[in-house]
């Protein structure tokens, strides 16, 4: 249904990157600009969803209003993103996208669709029909006397339009006559110095942003902000816990300012409840809801929200008659709910169950005279940060948490970094942890006597020998931010002399100085041009096949399976979500069928003979499924987190766990033949050859187990050092002659003999090593990562492991590899964590001087997005499927 605007009763007032102002259009420019806009959207049909694909806000608002007014459903969408849609507006045209696909199908009167990761976290399209939003437009423009005409409403826009709260802005705007929209050209979470002098000019009315956003601004800027002339009439702080303390301090009593707590979900789009909270308040319950909203608090004091005409679509579903929130809330003396926490926010640490969310309000609760802003996060799966702006205690802050918890590290910060949503950016936060100081000898010895450990001591002595309870262990671990440290202390019975020979080894390093390399070149990449084109502008064209959400983060390698009608494609994700993609042959790919698992997938599912696959989780669970119809068909149980996957022959898998065990199973009878502890957390995928499988551990310990009886063939921890890469056998005429390869993370490479265990060869690299090595004929490849700003290196060694050829790749920016080179079109191909694909000729690496016209370099993704950690895997020699930390899985063509 079309909204009532006229656009020639509305201003517009732009304000640049520093919040002053850009532009102003008059009444006449906007329905100028408004009808432009109609004009040029008149071919495309009514009920068509239109992608906004516009690098200024202010050509996206006003095409939003074009489209509002038609009633024409739109999404925004990054320009360097695929369009759900079939027509895109950019830049002033109308772009046919996808013409060989069906037009994306929406239900009747929907009025825009969002992504979010929303209330549950996971990546989701919210289809928002008209009237969900109408009735949170109706009732704000009642409630806060949006109809005055003696007194129209400023309304200040600082929110990004990927933000569900931004349409409340732009629609109340937008069918208010008379009122006026002062519009950040960029969002304030990109460019929070705009947003105190955007405030500080005084003519806004009417501001909603989140209180992370807020608290950026400066104490002078929101004491004249909330001063007793104010013009600022209504404030809404939502989208995060209400900054009781920091409005208390900066708002006067005399200004005549309205000061509201509001809150909603995605899922109802936008707003449910509001709550007036006057000067002085001492806390803040949930409001009343908004009209046409019910709320509703269950057994468990979870919020519910329902009303026939508050529900959206996700993902193409109708919500129910009652959406769940995610949100607990708990009983106020004399009536009334306070939020205590989303349930995403608990969590099990070191066997403690603890909502982080609510002991962090609680923090600031009772600390609100020093601290401003609270937020804890689990780093690293085991340590628990606080973010605080202001001043706290250890024991302060170890009062709020439950008994047998306590916080390892507490990080002070000035300011709050934001997401797009204006809300604090947990991923950014924990990013101020990286890159900490160097760990020597000196820091270790300080943080040892810190945690009441004196010396002189015993270097033989354990922490634990020394006193030390686990939690002090996680400290010292967390302050000494080495990885391999860390490692070596979550794995228990370390011994200082150990922890001095990490730190030793993880300084600086001769980077293979001492080892002579008779081929050595570096190869710069250029990261969008073939690496062969000389001449001319000849860029890499990488076009986007297909994509599917996965709800979190992707880092596992997809599982390919050829049938003779096309292809499954089997991936997981942190999510616990598990999809089976069908490519037939000339067609687009679809979903076949998913399913939800008990933990977190971080490695790649397999096959099992022709009609399974297994997948494993963190928590240590192997679920087979029928890969056709995705039907369970077995669960085992590990007992143990695994991070190094499984590795499948014929019926049997082999798993190795965080507990020093190696399994065998039979998936296809559904029972273990055996379960061997070899000793060491294993963090790489055994590696399994005839009646041999080879384990290594993050201590550094080496195993081969017989493969039918599960007895341990042999075993050494020589060196103790971390090895995270899968060990392989170096073939030959038999058993007895194989040989086992090794490469722990200081780049000491060893090979033995696979039937004794004993070392014939062995060569320091001195780099860091996470990927396995890999046979070309009688040469090893070793792919080092990157590290100190050092980028990655390929290494070809003979077969005797002496120095052969060497390869340092350069860029503009850091070159990360981390996995293997995958075989394929006689090249091997490598994926950097920037999302280039390098292709790499393999006869550089057996007969021929290393020529950098030779190597290919391909970036397949944008530039600026997360790492990638999931390796391609190839549908043909220029088609490849990955996962992303963008919550995806895509195909790319190139």
């Amino acid at each position: 249904m079309p909204w009532c605007i006229e656009p020639s009763s509305l201003r517009l007032t732009v304000l640049d990157e520093r919040g002053e102002e850009k532009e102003t259009l008059s009444e006449a420019e906007i329905e100028k600009e408004v009808s432009s806009m109609a004009t040029v959207l008149a071919t495309v049909p009514v009920d068509s969803l239109v992608s906004l694909r516009m690098d200024s806000r202010k050509e996206t608002l006003l095409a939003m209003l074009a489209l509002f007014r038609r009633g024409t459903p739109f999404i925004v969408v990054a320009i360097d993103r695929s369009t759900p849609s079939r027509w895109s507006l950019e830049e002033g045209r109308v772009i046919v996208e996808n013409e060989g696909k069906e037009l994306d199908r929406l239900e009747p009167g929907i009025a825009y669709s969002i992504y979010t990761s929303g209330t549950t976290g996971a990546r989701k399209r919210i289809d928002v029909p008209e009237e969900c939003i109408r009735l949170n437009i109706e009732d704000f423009q009642r409630r806060f006397s949006f109809s005055s005409s003696s007194h129209p409403h400023s309304i200040l826009l600082s929110t990004s339009f990927y933000f569900d709260p931004s349409m409340v802005d732009v629609l109340l705007w937008a069918t208010t006559p008379g009122s006026h929209l002062l519009l950040l050209e960029r969002e304030a979470s990109r460019s929070p110095a705009a947003l105190p002098v955007a405030l500080a000019r005084n003519e806004a009315t009417f501001v909603q942003l989140c209180p992370s956003l807020l608290s950026r601004c400066p104490l002078s800027v929101l004491q004249q902000l909330l001063q007793p002339r104010s013009q600022l009439r209504i404030l809404l702080l939502g989208g995060e816990s209400f900054p009781l303390h920091l409005i208390n301090t900066v708002r006067h009593p005399d200004c005549p300012t309205r000061v509201f707590d509001v809150y909603g979900i995605t899922e109802v789009s936008c707003w449910t409840t509001v709550a007036d909270v006057p000067h002085g308040a001492t806390t803040v319950t949930l409001g009343e809801p908004i009209d046409g909203t019910e709320i509703m608090i269950d057994d468990e004091r979870r919020l519910l929200i329902g009303g026939a005409r508050r529900r959206c679509f996700v993902d193409g579903v109708l919500e129910g008659e009652w959406t769940e929130s995610g949100d607990r809330v708990e009983a106020v003396e004399g009536g009334g709910w306070r939020m205590e926490g989303r349930e995403g926010d608990e969590v099990k640490l070191h066997g403690v169950r603890v909502n982080l969310a609510h002991s962090a309000s609680q923090l600031i609760r009772d600390r609100a005279d020093a601290i401003r802003f609270t937020k804890f996060v689990v780093h690293s799966s085991n340590f628990l940060v606080l973010f605080v702006q202001g001043d706290v205690s250890r024991e302060e802050v170890d009062s709020v948490l439950p008994p047998g918890l306590s916080v390892h590290h507490i990080e002070k910060i000035d300011e709050v970094p934001l997401n797009s949503s204006g809300k604090a950016d947990s991923r950014a936060l924990l990013d101020l942890l990286e890159g900490r100081e160097v760990v020597d000898e000196k820091k270790l010895m300080k943080e040892l006597k810190r945690l009441d450990v004196s010396s002189p001591f015993n270097e033989n002595c354990t922490l634990a020998e020394l006193g030390m309870d686990s939690a002090g262990m996680l400290r010292l671990a967390f302050a000494l931010g080495n990885e391999v440290c860390t490692r070596m202390i979550l794995a228990g019975d370390v011994k200082i002399k150990q922890l001095r020979e990490a730190i030793e080894g993880s300084g600086d390093s001769p980077s293979s100085s001492g080892i002579h390399w008779p081929d050595l070149s570096t190869i710069n990449l250029d990261e969008d041009r073939d690496q062969r084109s000389l001449d001319g502008d000849q860029r890499s064209s990488v076009s986007e096949r297909w994509s599917h959400p996965m709800e979190k983060c992707v880092d596992a390698a997809p599982l390919i399976v050829q049938r003779q009608s096309g292809l499954l494609i089997v991936i997981g994700s942190h999510s616990g979500l598990v999809v089976c993609m069908e490519e037939k042959v000339g067609e687009v790919a679809t979903l076949k069928w998913s399913s939800r698992i008990s933990h977190r997938v971080e490695t790649a599912a397999v096959r099992v003979g022709e009609e399974r696959i297994a997948v494993c989780s963190y928590d240590g669970v192997v679920s087979c499924f029928d890969v056709e119809t995705g039907e369970e068909w077995w669960r085992h149980e590990c007992a143990a987190n695994v991070r190094g996957g499984l590795v499948a022959v014929d019926e049997f898998a082999f798993i190795g766990d965080y507990e020093g065990r190696l399994h065998k199973i039979d998936i296809m009878k559904r029972r273990t033949l055996w379960c061997t502890f070899v000793g060491g957390a294993m963090r790489a995928t055994p590696t399994v050859e005839g009646a041999m499988v080879a384990t290594v551990s993050i201590q550094g310990t080496t195993s081969v187990v017989d493969t039918e009886s599960g007895a341990i063939v042999w075993s050494d921890n020589g060196r103790k050092r971390p090895i995270f890469a899968s060990a392989f056998f170096l073939g030959a005429g038999s058993r007895a002659e194989y040989r086992l390869v090794t490469v722990d993370v200081d780049g000491h490479v060893s090979m033995r003999n696979a039937e004794t265990g004993v070392e014939t060869q062995s060569l320091s690299i001195d780099e860091r090593v996470f990927s396995t090595p890999l046979q070309i004929e009688s040469s090893i490849v070793i792919v080092t990562a990157s590290d100190a700003g050092k980028p990655s290196s390929l290494l070809i060694l003979t077969e005797n492991l002496s120095p052969l050829k060497r390869i340092d790749f350069d860029s503009s920016s850091t070159v990360s590899i981390y996995h293997t080179p995958i075989i394929r079109n006689q090249s091997m191909m490598m994926m950097t964590s920037s999302g280039v694909l390098i292709t790499v000729p393999l006869s550089l690496s057996i007969d021929r001087k290393i020529d950098g016209r030779s190597v290919v370099s391909k970036r397949m993704l944008p530039t600026g997005g997360p790492p990638i950690f999931s390796p391609p895997r190839f549908v043909n020699d220029d088609v490849i499927v990955l996962g992303t930390r963008d919550d995806v899985v895509v195909s790319l063509q190139f």
